[in-house]
C-alpha cells in the first residue's frame, strides 16, 4: 500500500492517504481535508497564508463558511487520532505530540509526507 500512496500526487493519492489513516470518506470534512493537502502539495507557500490561500479556496469550492471548513477537518482529525490512525501517522510523519495536531500543522504533516515520497 505504501508505494500507492508514493507514486501519484492526484486526489486519489491523498484520499488513499486520508483513509490508510482511519478517516472514512463518510465524513464532510475528508474531501474538504484532501483538497487543502493538495493545494499544499500544489505550492507550500499556502501554508504560510493558509486561512486565504487554503482554507478559503476550501470553502468557496463546497459553497461553505471558512468556519465550517475548519470544524470539518477538525473532527477527521480527530477521527484520525481516536481511531487508531494516530499510530500510523506517526509512523509516517514522526509527529511525536501528545495531543491531535491543528489543522494548519495536519495539512502540513501530510504535505511533507507526500512531497518526501514523490516517485
Amino acid at each position: 500500500m505504501a508505494n500507492t500512496l508514493e507514486k501519484k500526487l492526484d486526489f486519489t493519492s491523498t484520499a488513499e492517504l486520508l483513509r490508510y489513516l482511519g478517516i472514512p470518506r463518510t465524513y464532510n470534512g475528508f474531501d474538504q481535508l484532501a483538497m487543502a493537502v493538495e493545494l499544499a502539495v500544489e505550492d507550500e507557500n499556502r501554508l504560510l497564508h493558509v486561512t486565504r490561500e487554503v482554507y478559503q479556496v476550501v470553502a468557496r469550492r463546497y459553497g461553505i463558511s471558512v468556519q465550517s471548513v475548519l470544524k470539518n477537518i477538525r473532527t477527521v482529525i480527530n477521527v484520525c487520532w481516536r481511531g487508531g490512525g494516530r499510530d500510523r501517522l506517526v509512523e509516517l510523519t514522526r509527529y511525536c505530540e501528545q495531543s491531535a495536531p491543528a489543522t494548519d500543522e495536519f495539512i502540513d504533516l501530510l504535505t511533507d509526507y507526500i512531497k518526501r515520497n514523490r516517485g
